[in-house]
Protein backbone atom coordinates (compact mmCIF):
# COMPACT_ATOMS: atom_id res chain seq x y z
CA UNK A 1 0.00 0.00 0.00
CA UNK A 2 1.06 3.24 -0.58
CA UNK A 3 0.38 6.60 0.54
CA UNK A 4 0.16 10.08 -1.71
CA UNK A 5 0.31 13.19 -0.40
CA UNK A 6 -0.71 16.09 -2.45
CA UNK A 7 -1.21 19.91 -2.27
CA UNK A 8 -2.85 21.93 -4.75
CA UNK A 9 -2.51 18.59 -7.29
CA UNK A 10 1.20 18.73 -6.62
CA UNK A 11 2.58 15.30 -5.52
CA UNK A 12 4.70 16.05 -2.29
CA UNK A 13 5.43 12.43 -1.60
CA UNK A 14 4.60 8.62 -2.70
CA UNK A 15 5.14 6.51 0.81
CA UNK A 16 4.94 2.83 0.96
CA UNK A 17 3.21 1.82 4.29
CA UNK A 18 4.66 -1.04 5.34
CA UNK A 19 1.81 -3.66 7.27
CA UNK A 20 3.63 -6.77 7.56
CA UNK A 21 4.35 -9.09 10.21
CA UNK A 22 1.39 -7.17 12.50
CA UNK A 23 4.28 -3.58 11.91
CA UNK A 24 2.31 -0.17 13.18
CA UNK A 25 5.32 1.30 11.61
CA UNK A 26 3.17 3.92 8.64
CA UNK A 27 6.65 5.51 8.02
CA UNK A 28 5.22 8.73 9.75
CA UNK A 29 8.65 10.30 10.02
CA UNK A 30 9.44 10.15 6.22
CA UNK A 31 6.17 11.31 5.81
CA UNK A 32 6.85 14.20 7.47
CA UNK A 33 10.43 15.17 6.24
CA UNK A 34 8.86 14.75 3.10
CA UNK A 35 6.57 17.42 3.74
CA UNK A 36 8.83 19.50 5.60
CA UNK A 37 11.18 19.22 2.61
CA UNK A 38 8.23 20.81 0.29
CA UNK A 39 7.55 23.49 2.81
CA UNK A 40 10.99 24.68 3.62
CA UNK A 41 12.86 24.06 0.11
CA UNK A 42 11.91 26.81 -2.53
CA UNK A 43 9.10 26.32 -4.94
CA UNK A 44 10.17 24.79 -8.35
CA UNK A 45 10.51 27.65 -11.08
CA UNK A 46 11.89 30.93 -10.95
CA UNK A 47 9.62 31.94 -8.11
CA UNK A 48 7.23 34.47 -7.67
CA UNK A 49 7.23 38.10 -6.69
CA UNK A 50 5.69 38.03 -3.49
CA UNK A 51 7.47 34.45 -2.57
CA UNK A 52 8.81 33.81 1.45
CA UNK A 53 12.19 34.14 1.33
CA UNK A 54 13.84 30.73 2.12
CA UNK A 55 15.16 31.66 5.67
CA UNK A 56 10.99 32.41 6.57
CA UNK A 57 10.26 28.86 4.97
CA UNK A 58 12.26 27.36 7.12
CA UNK A 59 11.16 28.73 10.04
CA UNK A 60 7.44 28.36 9.15
CA UNK A 61 7.87 24.82 7.90
CA UNK A 62 9.12 23.36 11.46
CA UNK A 63 6.91 25.57 13.70
CA UNK A 64 3.70 23.87 11.57
CA UNK A 65 5.19 20.34 11.96
CA UNK A 66 6.32 21.20 15.87
CA UNK A 67 4.29 19.90 18.87
CA UNK A 68 5.94 22.77 20.90
CA UNK A 69 4.52 26.57 21.01
CA UNK A 70 7.61 27.93 22.13
CA UNK A 71 8.21 30.04 18.96
CA UNK A 72 11.69 28.66 18.21
CA UNK A 73 12.49 26.84 14.93
CA UNK A 74 16.03 26.00 15.08
CA UNK A 75 16.24 22.81 16.94
CA UNK A 76 13.41 21.39 14.84
CA UNK A 77 14.90 22.55 11.50
CA UNK A 78 18.38 21.47 12.70
CA UNK A 79 16.74 17.66 12.95
CA UNK A 80 15.31 17.70 9.47
CA UNK A 81 18.25 19.39 8.07
CA UNK A 82 20.34 16.42 9.11
CA UNK A 83 18.24 13.90 8.15
CA UNK A 84 18.16 15.43 4.84
CA UNK A 85 21.54 15.90 3.95
CA UNK A 86 22.12 12.18 5.06
CA UNK A 87 19.74 11.32 2.45
CA UNK A 88 21.34 13.34 -0.09
CA UNK A 89 24.83 14.58 0.88
CA UNK A 90 25.06 15.80 -2.64
CA UNK A 91 22.45 18.44 -2.53
CA UNK A 92 24.35 21.89 -2.24
CA UNK A 93 21.16 23.94 -1.08
CA UNK A 94 20.88 21.91 2.39
CA UNK A 95 24.51 23.19 2.99
CA UNK A 96 23.29 27.13 2.69
CA UNK A 97 20.29 26.06 4.82
CA UNK A 98 22.50 24.82 7.61
CA UNK A 99 23.96 27.84 7.24
CA UNK A 100 20.48 29.63 7.33
CA UNK A 101 19.90 27.62 10.58
CA UNK A 102 23.01 28.90 12.34
CA UNK A 103 21.91 32.42 11.35
CA UNK A 104 18.24 31.82 13.03
CA UNK A 105 19.97 29.95 15.71
CA UNK A 106 21.40 33.16 16.80
CA UNK A 107 18.13 35.74 16.41
CA UNK A 108 16.16 32.77 18.51
CA UNK A 109 19.72 33.02 21.53
CA UNK A 110 17.29 34.92 23.80
CA UNK A 111 14.48 33.48 23.52
CA UNK A 112 15.13 30.14 25.80
CA UNK A 113 16.81 30.55 28.84
CA UNK A 114 19.33 27.77 28.84
CA UNK A 115 20.32 29.00 25.24
CA UNK A 116 21.94 32.17 25.65
CA UNK A 117 25.37 32.47 23.89
CA UNK A 118 28.55 34.01 24.59
CA UNK A 119 30.37 36.33 22.45
CA UNK A 120 32.84 34.29 21.86
CA UNK A 121 29.98 31.40 20.76
CA UNK A 122 28.07 33.72 18.67
CA UNK A 123 31.42 34.74 16.69
CA UNK A 124 32.26 30.85 16.50
CA UNK A 125 28.92 30.18 15.03
CA UNK A 126 29.25 33.17 12.55
CA UNK A 127 32.55 32.26 11.88
CA UNK A 128 30.88 28.53 11.10
CA UNK A 129 28.62 30.74 8.19
CA UNK A 130 30.57 32.62 6.50
CA UNK A 131 32.38 29.89 5.90
CA UNK A 132 29.89 27.80 4.72
CA UNK A 133 28.58 30.93 2.22
CA UNK A 134 32.40 31.18 0.83
CA UNK A 135 32.33 27.47 0.03
CA UNK A 136 29.63 27.16 -1.46
CA UNK A 137 29.55 30.49 -3.56
CA UNK A 138 30.84 28.89 -6.99
CA UNK A 139 28.25 25.98 -6.74
CA UNK A 140 25.36 28.46 -6.87
CA UNK A 141 25.32 29.82 -10.17
CA UNK A 142 22.17 28.38 -11.30
CA UNK A 143 20.31 28.27 -8.23
CA UNK A 144 19.21 32.39 -7.48
CA UNK A 145 17.13 31.44 -4.49
CA UNK A 146 20.35 30.05 -2.66
CA UNK A 147 22.06 33.48 -4.38
CA UNK A 148 19.34 35.57 -2.08
CA UNK A 149 19.90 32.65 1.04
CA UNK A 150 23.99 33.79 0.91
CA UNK A 151 23.63 37.41 -0.09
CA UNK A 152 21.45 37.33 3.16
CA UNK A 153 23.46 35.44 5.52
CA UNK A 154 26.49 37.74 3.89
CA UNK A 155 24.80 40.82 5.02
CA UNK A 156 23.96 39.54 8.31
CA UNK A 157 27.35 38.49 9.67
CA UNK A 158 28.55 42.01 8.69
CA UNK A 159 32.44 40.68 8.08
CA UNK A 160 32.76 42.99 5.11
CA UNK A 161 31.28 40.74 2.05
CA UNK A 162 28.51 43.42 1.37
CA UNK A 163 29.84 44.31 -2.10
CA UNK A 164 29.39 40.47 -2.73
CA UNK A 165 26.07 40.18 -1.52
CA UNK A 166 24.73 43.22 -3.76
CA UNK A 167 26.88 41.23 -6.63
CA UNK A 168 24.44 37.88 -5.91
CA UNK A 169 21.22 39.79 -5.58
CA UNK A 170 22.06 41.50 -8.64
CA UNK A 171 22.84 37.95 -10.43
CA UNK A 172 19.78 36.06 -9.06
CA UNK A 173 17.36 38.92 -10.51
CA UNK A 174 18.13 38.07 -14.11
CA UNK A 175 16.81 34.82 -12.99
CA UNK A 176 14.28 35.17 -10.48
CA UNK A 177 10.63 36.34 -9.98
CA UNK A 178 10.91 36.82 -5.69
CA UNK A 179 10.95 40.61 -5.98
CA UNK A 180 9.89 40.63 -2.50
CA UNK A 181 13.08 38.83 -0.81
CA UNK A 182 15.36 40.74 -3.48
CA UNK A 183 13.66 44.41 -2.40
CA UNK A 184 14.11 43.62 1.33
CA UNK A 185 17.34 42.57 0.62
CA UNK A 186 18.18 45.49 -1.27
CA UNK A 187 16.27 47.50 1.80
CA UNK A 188 18.90 46.30 4.25
CA UNK A 189 22.01 47.13 2.48
CA UNK A 190 20.45 50.23 1.63
CA UNK A 191 19.91 50.80 4.95
CA UNK A 192 23.01 49.88 6.44
CA UNK A 193 24.92 52.19 4.20
CA UNK A 194 22.60 55.31 5.59
CA UNK A 195 20.08 55.63 3.01
CA UNK A 196 17.34 55.35 5.49
CA UNK A 197 14.36 57.00 3.08
CA UNK A 198 15.52 55.32 0.33
CA UNK A 199 15.91 52.06 2.55
CA UNK A 200 12.01 52.65 3.41
CA UNK A 201 10.55 52.68 0.12
CA UNK A 202 12.01 49.61 -0.75
CA UNK A 203 10.64 47.86 2.47
CA UNK A 204 7.17 49.23 1.48
CA UNK A 205 7.29 47.66 -1.91
CA UNK A 206 8.32 44.63 -0.49
CA UNK A 207 5.40 44.70 2.13
CA UNK A 208 2.97 45.58 -0.64
CA UNK A 209 3.93 42.08 -2.42
CA UNK A 210 3.97 40.19 1.09
CA UNK A 211 0.71 38.51 2.63
CA UNK A 212 -0.59 40.58 5.09
CA UNK A 213 0.08 38.98 8.76
CA UNK A 214 2.50 36.29 7.53
CA UNK A 215 5.83 35.75 9.15
CA UNK A 216 7.42 37.62 6.20
CA UNK A 217 5.12 40.47 6.55
CA UNK A 218 5.99 40.80 10.22
CA UNK A 219 9.77 40.42 9.51
CA UNK A 220 9.42 43.48 6.74
CA UNK A 221 8.25 45.69 9.24
CA UNK A 222 10.80 44.96 11.68
CA UNK A 223 13.41 45.67 9.13
CA UNK A 224 11.32 48.75 8.38
CA UNK A 225 11.65 50.00 12.05
CA UNK A 226 15.42 49.16 12.60
CA UNK A 227 15.72 51.63 9.65
CA UNK A 228 12.78 54.17 11.73
CA UNK A 229 14.76 53.84 14.71
CA UNK A 230 18.29 54.13 13.27
CA UNK A 231 17.18 57.41 11.32
CA UNK A 232 15.82 59.05 14.18
CA UNK A 233 12.41 59.23 13.19
CA UNK A 234 10.36 58.76 15.99
CA UNK A 235 6.75 59.20 14.94
CA UNK A 236 7.01 56.76 12.28
CA UNK A 237 8.52 54.53 15.23
CA UNK A 238 5.86 55.10 17.44
CA UNK A 239 2.78 54.18 14.86
CA UNK A 240 4.80 51.30 13.69
CA UNK A 241 4.83 50.22 17.67
CA UNK A 242 1.38 50.78 17.90
CA UNK A 243 0.58 48.53 15.22
CA UNK A 244 2.56 46.03 16.53
CA UNK A 245 1.10 46.19 19.92
CA UNK A 246 -2.13 45.46 18.66
CA UNK A 247 -1.82 43.44 16.27
CA UNK A 248 1.00 41.25 17.56
CA UNK A 249 1.26 41.72 20.85
CA UNK A 250 3.61 39.02 21.81
CA UNK A 251 6.14 40.27 19.18
CA UNK A 252 5.88 43.59 20.10
CA UNK A 253 7.29 42.48 23.83
CA UNK A 254 10.11 41.03 22.40
CA UNK A 255 11.18 43.66 20.45
CA UNK A 256 9.86 46.35 22.37
CA UNK A 257 13.53 48.14 22.53
CA UNK A 258 13.48 48.27 18.96
CA UNK A 259 9.79 49.29 18.67
CA UNK A 260 9.70 51.82 21.42
CA UNK A 261 11.26 55.59 20.94
CA UNK A 262 10.68 55.72 24.75
CA UNK A 263 11.47 51.97 25.78
CA UNK A 264 11.10 51.66 29.40
CA UNK A 265 11.12 48.51 31.53
CA UNK A 266 9.63 47.53 34.64
CA UNK A 267 12.75 45.59 36.70
CA UNK A 268 10.15 43.70 39.10
CA UNK A 269 8.56 42.07 36.20
CA UNK A 270 10.36 39.56 34.18
CA UNK A 271 11.46 39.82 30.45
CA UNK A 272 9.94 37.75 27.75
CA UNK A 273 10.74 34.61 28.61
CA UNK A 274 10.28 34.47 31.80
CA UNK A 275 14.02 34.95 32.37
CA UNK A 276 14.65 37.43 36.07
CA UNK A 277 15.51 40.98 35.00
CA UNK A 278 19.55 41.17 35.97
CA UNK A 279 22.60 42.91 35.26
CA UNK A 280 23.45 40.21 33.48
CA UNK A 281 19.99 39.60 31.54
CA UNK A 282 20.10 43.51 30.73
CA UNK A 283 24.12 42.71 29.32
CA UNK A 284 22.67 39.81 27.14
CA UNK A 285 19.55 41.88 26.24
CA UNK A 286 21.89 44.93 24.63
CA UNK A 287 24.17 42.86 23.04
CA UNK A 288 21.48 41.06 21.42
CA UNK A 289 20.25 44.29 20.04
CA UNK A 290 23.49 45.31 18.83
CA UNK A 291 24.42 41.72 17.21
CA UNK A 292 20.89 41.59 15.44
CA UNK A 293 19.93 45.22 14.54
CA UNK A 294 22.76 48.04 15.46
CA UNK A 295 26.34 46.96 14.44
CA UNK A 296 25.16 46.52 11.15
CA UNK A 297 24.81 50.63 9.97
CA UNK A 298 27.48 51.80 8.47
CA UNK A 299 26.98 55.59 10.34
CA UNK A 300 27.91 55.81 14.00
CA UNK A 301 24.75 58.12 14.56
CA UNK A 302 22.54 55.62 13.16
CA UNK A 303 24.21 52.70 15.82
CA UNK A 304 23.82 54.97 18.87
CA UNK A 305 20.34 55.48 17.41
CA UNK A 306 19.41 51.78 18.13
CA UNK A 307 21.55 52.04 20.76
CA UNK A 308 21.19 55.42 23.26
CA UNK A 309 17.55 54.81 24.51
CA UNK A 310 17.89 51.34 26.03
CA UNK A 311 21.68 51.70 27.56
CA UNK A 312 20.15 55.19 29.44
CA UNK A 313 17.50 52.34 30.77
CA UNK A 314 19.67 49.71 31.75
CA UNK A 315 22.70 51.64 32.65
CA UNK A 316 20.16 53.59 34.93
CA UNK A 317 18.67 50.42 36.57
CA UNK A 318 22.27 48.86 37.07
CA UNK A 319 25.30 50.13 35.72
CA UNK A 320 27.73 50.86 33.14
CA UNK A 321 28.62 47.35 32.87
CA UNK A 322 26.23 46.18 31.40
CA UNK A 323 27.43 47.98 28.10
CA UNK A 324 30.31 45.45 26.27
CA UNK A 325 33.44 47.03 25.09
CA UNK A 326 32.23 45.94 21.62
CA UNK A 327 29.32 48.06 21.76
CA UNK A 328 31.09 51.06 23.54
CA UNK A 329 33.65 51.04 21.11
CA UNK A 330 30.86 51.01 18.28
CA UNK A 331 28.80 54.08 19.31
CA UNK A 332 31.57 56.01 21.31
CA UNK A 333 33.80 58.75 18.93
CA UNK A 334 37.57 57.84 18.70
Amino acid sequence: MALILQRDGEIIAIERLDRQHHSNNTGADTIIQNIWTYLALPPAGNGRPGDTPIWIRQHDAALLLSTGQSGVSWRENARKLQRAKHSAPEDKRLDIMWGLNLYVRLLQSMSERDEWLSQKEWDSIEHEIEDICLARLPGLSEIPEMKLATAKLMIFINRGHTDRAELLIDEALQKSASFATIVSLRGQISANRGHIREACALYDEAITLSDPGSEFYIYLHVLKAAAFRAGAQHEELATLSAMFRQHLPVAHQQLKMLLEPDFEIDPSEPIWNGTELTSTTAQSMLQHLFRIFGRHFEHRRHRKNIMDRPIQILTGLFSESVVSDEIRASICRA
